[in-house]
């Protein structure tokens, strides 16, 4: 704990924003954004470069959400009012709600690792005795909703373009706000489709999905991996969560420029107030002490498969059973 604590206040010195990196940043991330769009309703007739364009674009939107991410946590600019105007109307892009998106963001950051807050985390995680003692039908559904297909496939998309509607804790963060993210979304779409037809359309709704899905993957990414954090209340630490329990991404420069340097998750959870660009200058000084569990594109299926955490081994572990209906005899 002390280690982790003298690491944290080696961070403050970078919880300063730059307002003009940070317009440089969004500046670039729109442009990009835009000229893409473009690019995919010039040549729409062209499937593969269309796909790829639409893949491209994908990757800016990612981008796009990590800057309205760091508005949330009202860093990204120095003023409060420049984070949430910013915030707000990125919402148009990025499908998520502002004000719900920062208290719910705000209660995974409080209570990551903590088993008794797990409704607090993106995905659910059961432990391995909990998975034992349930019954057929509860452990089929738990393995349906780990399955790739459902939680980076369809999942994903029934929770962004239906769930975020109206998201967890709407009413709670202001329904003013959940529909001025409604109308702000779909008068975009609606204009895409005013201005410039199907092709307008389908490129920003389709690049939007694909974004979707690699979007929960990278978040999966973040804190589901053999040797994570998971701990009852009396035995949790917020330090040691946050840095045993994250992970840094470790997938290129490409990955790198589309997640902002959020891949460096582990650090971001140590110390929120980093804006995303001063991340990788933040690690490079504390590299050497901060023992990151480092995730590659080759470890990416290994973690896929890492379904429950085993209390026992203190490690995410694979289904026990072959079969979700298969009997299982409950842990004694």
């Amino acid at each position: 704990m002390e280690h982790s604590e003298n690491l944290r206040k080696r961070t403050f010195k970078y919880m300063k924003a730059d307002d003009r990196v940070a317009v440089r940043h969004l500046a670039l991330s729109l442009v990009l954004f835009f000229g893409l769009w473009g690019l995919g309703i010039e040549f729409w007739d062209f499937l593969a470069l269309r796909l790829v364009l639409m893949v491209l674009m994908a990757g800016v939107i990612i981008r796009i959400y990590i800057t309205q991410h760091d508005c949330g946590h009202y860093m990204h600019f120095s003023s409060k009012g420049v984070n949430l105007f910013v915030g707000k109307a990125l919402s148009a892009i990025t499908l998520n709600s502002f004000k719900a998106m920062i208290y719910n963001h705000n209660r995974h950051h409080a209570t990551v690792g903590d088993l008794a807050h797990r409704d607090a985390h993106e995905v659910m995680t059961w432990t391995l005795a909990e998975y034992e003692t349930a019954g057929p039908m509860a452990r089929f559904g738990y393995r349906a909703f780990r399955h790739p297909l459902v939680l980076f496939g369809i999942g994903a998309l029934l929770v962004f373009f239906v769930r975020y509607r109206f998201p967890k804790n709407g009413i709670r963060c202001g329904v003013g706000d959940v529909i001025l993210q409604n109308v702000l979304m779909f008068g975009l779409w609606a204009l895409s489709y005013a201005a410039f037809g199907w092709a307008g359309f389908a490129m920003v709704v389709g690049s939007t999905a694909v974004a979707a899905c690699f979007g929960v993957l990278i978040v999966y990414l973040g804190h589901n991996y053999e040797f994570t954090y998971w701990k009852e209340q009396g035995d949790y630490d917020f330090q040691e969560a946050s840095l045993q329990g994250s992970s840094v991404l470790d997938l290129g420069p490409v990955m790198n420029f589309v997640l902002f340097d959020a891949g460096f998750h582990d650090l971001h959870h140590l110390n929120a107030r980093i804006p995303c660009y001063k991340l990788r200058e933040c690690y490079a000084e504390l590299a050497d002490e901060m023992q990151a569990t480092r995730i590659t594109w080759d470890q990416i299926v290994q973690c896929m498969n890492m379904k429950l955490w085993d209390e026992a081994q203190g490690k995410m572990v694979g289904f026990p059973d072959t079969r979700p209906w298969a009997a299982v005899t409950p842990a004694e």
